[in-house]
């Protein structure tokens, strides 16, 4: 069982932003997975890491992203990513407190990565749409030096 699942809708059209959202939604899954089995906190310290360390590489891949096709919204969208992050750095200091993860940050991250992608995500997506399909092969390699698969 997962908490969140990709579907189609969630697609921007951009190859690599939309395999690491799937990674994200991958994440929020191993997440709810620990919270299910009741992992220890010290499995879940980890998964909690894990995703903080891949999100935080995702936003500055995006913002940089949003940088380099001049994205005139792209402060408010740099504020959304850091208080998602910080929501994820307080779940962390809970676990690190002793404090298993809660159902809370469960529905929060998932609510939050969905609607971010369906608006603001779309958004900015759409801005991009002509540049991307001149520049498939330069996002292509700018992507591929953030997030090399093994």
């Amino acid at each position: 069982m997962s908490a969140v699942t990709w579907q189609n809708a969630y697609s921007l059209g951009i190859p690599e932003i939309d395999e690491q959202h799937k990674t994200l939604f991958e994440l929020i899954n191993k997440l709810w997975d620990a919270l299910v089995k009741r992992s220890s906190i010290e499995s879940q310290l980890l998964v909690i890491e894990g995703l903080e360390h891949y999100t935080i590489a995702h936003f500055a891949a995006e913002e940089t992203l949003m940088r380099v096709i001049k994205y005139p919204k792209l402060d408010a969208h740099k504020q959304t990513h850091d208080k998602f992050v910080q929501r994820i750095a307080e779940e962390k200091t809970r676990l690190l407190a002793g404090n298993g993860l809660s159902l809370d940050v469960l529905y929060f991250l998932k609510d939050w990565l969905v609607n971010h992608i369906l608006i603001d995500d779309q958004d900015y997506a759409g801005f991009s749409q002509a540049i991307m399909r001149s520049s498939t092969s330069i996002i292509t390699r700018f992507f591929g030096r953030f997030f090399r698969k093994n």
